[in-house]
Order: C-alpha cells, then structure tokens, then sequence
C-alpha cells in the first residue's frame, strides 16, 4: 500500500481492521512509532491496543534486575496468545526470543473465590513462575504469604491482589494500595501471570544443571576456569531450584522450542508491517548491537551463547511471516523488500502539516488539492473554528459538508 505516511499509517491499518474483522498485527520500527501508532489506532478504533516492545536481556551477574519491560511483554503476549484484535510490535519485540506460548499457558494461573489449593501449595508455583517473596509486596513479580493471607503482584495487572484463604478455599479476595497495603476493590477471580520470560522447569532442572556441568567440564579443559567457575555456580543453583536473576543467559537451555511473538499470533491475523525496509534496518542493527554485546561478555568470561539463540534473524522471521496475509505499507521507492508484493494499492492520500491558525493557509491548500481532483478534510479543535472555517470556504465559493451527519461519512464525490 503505497503513499502510507504520517496518520495513514493508522488508517489503512484501521480500515483493514473494521472491513475484515480480522486480528491487525502491525509491525514498525521502533518505541516511538509503537506509541504513535498505537494512540492513533486507539483512537480511530475505539478498541484496546496491545504494545509489544524489545527489552534488555539479563545476561550478567547482577542480582537485582528490573524486569518492568519484561513485565509488560509478558501482557502483551498473553493478550496476543488470549486473541487480542489490535496489536502494536515494534521489530525488537518480534525478534525476541521468549517462553514458548503453551509455557507461558501451562504456567499461569487463575485464583477464583471459593476455590483453591491452599496458600502452601501456591507457593512453589509462584516461585518456578519467577516470583520473589518478600516481607511487603510493592512491584510486580512479588508475593508475600502471612499464615493464610496471600499478596501476589502479577505483570498482568495494574495492582497486586489479596486472597485470604480459609483452609484450601480462598474466602475473600481484592486488590490492595502497596501504600497504605489497604484493600481498595474486591474481585471474584484474578489470572496470574509468570514473571519472567527465562523459566526454568522444576521437571527438568536436573538435565539443564547436567547440561552446564558438561559445558564446564570443557571449559576447564580449555583453561577457562572463570567460565567454568560460573557455570557450576548456575547449575547448582538451578538444581536447587534458587533464582537465577540471569536466566535469560541459557534460553536455549531452557527451551528446545524457539519461540517469538510470531508464534502469539492469531492464525487469522493479517501482519500489516508499516516501512519493511526500515524495519530490515532496524533489525540489523539489533542484531549487530547484540553481536557485539555478547562479544565483550565472552571476553569477560560469562557464558552466554550465539546472536541467533536470542534474536531470530530477520530473514526466518519473514519466512514466518509470510504464512499470515501480509500487507506492507510503504513509498515503494526501493527496488527490493522482504516479501514480494502479489498487488499493489496506491491510497494517493496526503496529509498536510497544521495550518497553524491561518486561515489563507488553510484556503490556499484546500483550493490547490481541489484543483488537482482530491477530496479535503478539514480537521479543527473545536466548534468555534469550525465555524469559522466552514464560513471562510462559504464565501470562497467552497460550500463544505460540516461535519459527518449521524456519525456517517460523506458520501463519494
């Protein structure tokens, strides 16, 4: 679809979205154009909009890590996986590599009034789910247990709940203040989410930590005894079912299935990718950033793998992304893109910066796209404008349609 830029971007992607009642995932560049792109949908939609965005991989030792953008990932991906009707991905985010879709299923939860497990036996699954127990929950990714009382903050919602259990039932359950730790809304059930990408399954715990061993044990033979020193430390920590804040290190480890937001996404979605080569760019640049990253973690000792076990290469996501349908939005200037064009759509649309409260302007614009056998909408602020817009064409011999009657367009023409 070709002269996409500025709000058309949205609008062709909205337009799709209303005519076919398909899922939209659209894919751009980066955070700025997510933001941009997804306000704009939000707007002419009047629906929700998922924004999936890259995140920074934990990979050294560092024992606090935030894990905001991981949190909001996770979202985004179980609204994706739940069918989510507009999704916003910037190329990062594609990339990715992450938890596998019925991981992150099998491992999330709901808590219902009336029912369940017991404060005990939830307790293990929050921890093989990434959380941390603390004394006083205040992010997410936190849970704390008084006797029968049970705080979790999951990364799928905006405020941590409290389930107070009587026995194996929970008995009340709301959302809390992490301030005044005061409970603000009751609720009758509560879907918790993992709080990590990187999880490692408590089942095979003991064949990852074999896995490391045996990395170590070459390690040490070539000499490299920092690295093999780390390695044992992991697994060890693995086996005994510690955190590891820098799980994200054995992603391959922990998942022989390789997954991204590709394999989220509704099969009846249409991928709607807004300036393909700039999003080849950009995707190169992650991943020779990446490259480098892990070039200077190598030298320091740290055992992390290949670009690739992180970040799918460009070329194999388009390889998945042309199972979908697939429009792509763009100048078409260049001679090359990452999937062939089978038709292309000229919109012919221009969008024109403000008039900046010039009135002239405004006229000498509207009378010049006329003349050249466009169609012009005006947009104002307000009311008051408006009508002195629609005056000011009056008298020019332009009688405008003022406004959409009923909430209905214009007719053609």
């Amino acid at each position: 679809m070709t002269q996409s830029g500025g709000a058309m971007r949205a609008l062709g992607a909205a337009i799709l979205r209303r005519e076919t009642d398909r899922p939209i995932f659209v894919l751009c560049t980066d955070e700025t154009n997510a933001g941009t792109l997804a306000a704009d949908l939000e707007a002419l939609l009047g629906e929700s909009v998922v924004q999936l965005t890259g995140r920074d991989l934990a990979l050294r030792d560092i024992e606090v890590v935030s894990r905001q953008e991981e949190q909001r990932r996770l979202r985004a991906l179980d609204a994706l996986y739940a069918g989510a009707g507009v999704a916003v991905c910037t190329v990062s985010g594609l990339l990715q590599r992450t938890l596998p879709p019925d991981i992150l299923e099998n491992a999330a939860f709901t808590l219902r009034l009336g029912e369940g497990e017991g404060p005990e036996a939830l307790e293990p699954r929050l921890l093989a789910c990434g959380y941390r127990r603390s004394d006083m929950v205040e992010g997410p990714g936190q849970f704390s247990r008084r006797g029968g009382i049970l705080d979790i903050f999951s990364p799928g919602a905006e405020r941590p709940v409290r389930a107070e259990f009587w026995g194996d039932e929970i008995d009340s359950m709301g959302f809390f203040d992490t301030d005044t730790q005061r409970r603000a809304e009751n609720i009758e059930s509560f879907r918790v989410l993992p709080a990590c990408e990187s999880l490692v399954d408590p089942s095979r715990a003991g064949s990852i930590a074999k896995a490391l061993l045996s990395h170590a044990a070459r390690a040490e033979r070539r000499e490299q005894t920092e690295l093999a020193r780390r390695l044992r430390r992991d697994a060890e920590l693995i086996s005994t079912g510690a955190p590891l804040s820098w799980s994200d290190r054995y992603l391959p480890e922990l998942y022989s299935e390789y997954s991204t937001a590709l394999d989220f996404i509704a099969p009846d979605a249409i991928v709607y990718i807004d300036a393909p080569n700039r999003c080849a760019e950009k995707a190169k640049d992650i991943s020779d950033s990446l490259a480098d990253d892990l070039k200077i973690l190598r030298e320091g000792a740290f055992p992390v793998a290949e670009t690739g076990d992180y970040l799918l290469p460009w070329k194999d996501a388009c390889e998945k992304i042309a199972d979908f349908a697939v429009v792509m939005a763009d100048a078409f200037s260049a001679g090359r893109y990452p999937l062939s064009p089978r038709s292309v759509l000229d919109t012919n649309v221009r969008q024109l910066p403000s008039y900046g409260g010039s009135a002239e302007t405004a006229l000498a614009d509207v009378q010049r796209y006329l003349e050249n056998d466009f169609r012009v909408v005006v947009f104002a602020s307000d009311d008051r404008r408006a009508d002195v817009l629609a005056a000011m064409l009056e008298r020019n011999g332009i009688p405008p349609l003022r406004g959409f009657p009923n909430g209905a367009l214009p007719p053609e023409g």
